[in-house]
């Protein structure tokens, strides 16, 4: 499918990522920050969207996660995938609901919150 600016986006894969993976990042094409998802929760810890820095690899990136969510352990899929659209393209072909229902956005005000900050 071609999208805002005609490039191919195969959103059935980057459906199945949002789906499988623990956490996964989104690079941008107009800006240097990147969307962190993390889906996973415990007692202490809910699911996580932001807005970050980009990292200098995967490593530091999983790094930085440890720190910030210790409880949490090392994810079990840890995923990037460049996204060359706008983040209210994302919203417009559907992508943002699937990341909004992989982190139980609807069932917890905090996270929607984190969510409406993050697009």
């Amino acid at each position: 499918m071609y999208s805002e600016n005609g490039v191919l986006v195969d959103f059935g894969e980057i459906s199945k990522l949002v789906v499988e993976a623990d956490v996964f990042v989104v690079g941008f094409a107009n800006f240097p920050e990147r969307l962190l998802v993390d889906s996973r929760s415990n007692a202490k810890e809910m699911p996580l969207v932001q807005v970050v820095e980009p990292s200098t690899g995967a490593r530091a990136r999983l790094n930085w996660l440890m720190r910030r969510r210790p409880s949490l352990g090392q994810p079990e899929q840890f995923s990037f995938f460049a996204w060359p659209h706008s983040p209210g393209f994302m919203r417009k072909s559907g992508i943002w609901q699937r990341i909004e229902r992989r982190v139980d956005a609807g069932d917890e005000p905090e996270v929607q919150v984190q969510c409406e900050l993050a697009l």
